[in-house]
C-alpha cells in the first residue's frame, strides 16, 4: 500500500510539475510559476518565491507552457495552445483547435492572454425606512461600468439618495461621471471627464466639472491599487434662486484600494476641486467602502460619502455626510 501511495504521489507530482511554465531569459536567467498576460511588450510572470514578475519580451530566449495560452499577433490573429520553442527559436503552439503544430516568430507576437473586451462593473442599493416618531424613508442606488482594453479605458459611473421625512422630501442628491483616458505607456495616461451634479438641500438644480488632464497608475497588482489624476477643470453651478456661476479650476484625484483579511476589500476615492478665481470657495469628495463578497457575484458594502463645500450657501453647513450599507452584485 505505502508503495502505491509513493507510486501516485510520485505521479501527481509529476503532472503539477509538468504544468508548469518555464521562461529562460537571454542571460541564462531560468523561471518557473505561470504565464499571467503580456502586453505593451511587457511579459507577466507569477512565481511562487517572487509574486508577479514584469519581463521584457524581447529579453525572452525560450517559454514553454503546461497549459494552453492565448497568443494575438500583430496582423490580429488569435491562436490558442500549449507553447514551447524550437531549437531555431521560433514559439511552437500545440492546441485541439489547430490542425498541427504552428510556428510563430516571437517578435510577431503582440498579446498574450488579452483580456476581453467587455463590460463589467456593479450595482449597488439601500434602503432605509423608519415609523413611530421620525418617520423617514431614504434610499441610495449607485452603479459603476468600466471597460478596458490595452490602450484605453471607459468609465460610467452614478450614485442617487434620496430621503423624506414626515412627507417633506430633505434630501435628494445625484452624482454622475463619466470618463475616458488613453494609455501612453502602461502606467502613464491622459484623460477627458465630465462630472454631473445634482444637491436639492444646496439649492443646486445642476453643477458640472469637465475636466482634461493625466493620470498614473502607481501600484496595480492583485491586492492594491494606487492612482492619481490631476488636470485643469471648467465647473458650472445653475441654482434655482441663486445667480449662475462658472469658473476655472482643477481636478485632483486619487483612487486607493487595498484587499484586506477575510475577503474583505477597501476602496477610497478622493477627488479635491480648487478654484483658480476664489480660492477659498474650493470643494472636495471622498468615497471610502469595504465590501464583502457573498458569493455568486453578490457583495455587502458600508461606507460613507462625505461631500464638503468651503463657502457653503447660506443656512447649509460645510460638511455633508452621508453613512450607508447596500446589498450590490459584481458582473
Amino acid at each position: 500500500m505505502n508503495a502505491r501511495f509513493t507510486l501516485a504521489l510520485l505521479l501527481l507530482l509529476g503532472v503539477a510539475a509538468s504544468a508548469e511554465d518555464i521562461v529562460t531569459l537571454k542571460n541564462g536567467d531560468r523561471l518557473s510559476g505561470t504565464v499571467v498576460d503580456m502586453n505593451g511588450g511587457k511579459l507577466k510572470f507569477k512565481t511562487a518565491y517572487a509574486g508577479e514578475v514584469l519581463i521584457d519580451w524581447a529579453q525572452v530566449q525560450s517559454l514553454s507552457t503546461g497549459d494552453a495560452v492565448r497568443l494575438k499577433l500583430a496582423d490580429g490573429q488569435l491562436i490558442e495552445g500549449k507553447v514551447s520553442t524550437t531549437d531555431a527559436g521560433a514559439l511552437k503552439v500545440e492546441g485541439e483547435t489547430l490542425k498541427g503544430p504552428v510556428e510563430v516568430d516571437p517578435a510577431k507576437v503582440a498579446n498574450i492572454n488579452e483580456t476581453p473586451t467587455t463590460w463589467h462593473g456593479s450595482i449597488d442599493l439601500g434602503y432605509y425606512q423608519t415609523g413611530g416618531n421620525s418617520r423617514k424613508i431614504s434610499g441610495l442606488g449607485a452603479i459603476n461600468l468600466l471597460r478596458e482594453t490595452e490602450h484605453d479605458k471607459f468609465q460610467i459611473r452614478a450614485d442617487f439618495r434620496y430621503g423624506r421625512e414626515r412627507g417633506v422630501t430633505t434630501d435628494r442628491k445625484a452624482y454622475g461621471l463619466i470618463k475616458y483616458a488613453y494609455k501612453f505607456t502602461e502606467r502613464f495616461y491622459g484623460y477627458i471627464s465630465e462630472e454631473v451634479l445634482h444637491d436639492f438641500s444646496k439649492d443646486l438644480r445642476v453643477g458640472t466639472v469637465t475636466s482634461v488632464g493625466v493620470g498614473y497608475d502607481f501600484i496595480k497588482a492583485d491586492h492594491t491599487d494606487l492612482s492619481a489624476e490631476v488636470g485643469p477643470a471648467y465647473m458650472t453651478n445653475d441654482y434655482r434662486n441663486s445667480p449662475d456661476e462658472g469658473h476655472l479650476g482643477a481636478r485632483i484625484f486619487v483612487h486607493f484600494r487595498q484587499d484586506l483579511f477575510l475577503g474583505l476589500v477597501f476602496v477610497n476615492d478622493l477627488t479635491f476641486y480648487p478654484n483658480f478665481e476664489r480660492g477659498k470657495n474650493w470643494q472636495a469628495r471622498d468615497e471610502a467602502s469595504i465590501s464583502a463578497g457573498l458569493g455568486k457575484g453578490w457583495t455587502m458594502r458600508i461606507g460613507a460619502i462625505w461631500d464638503y463645500d468651503h463657502e457653503a450657501p447660506a443656512h447649509n453647513f460645510r460638511h455633508d455626510v452621508l453613512y450607508f450599507a447596500t446589498l450590490g452584485y459584481k458582473f
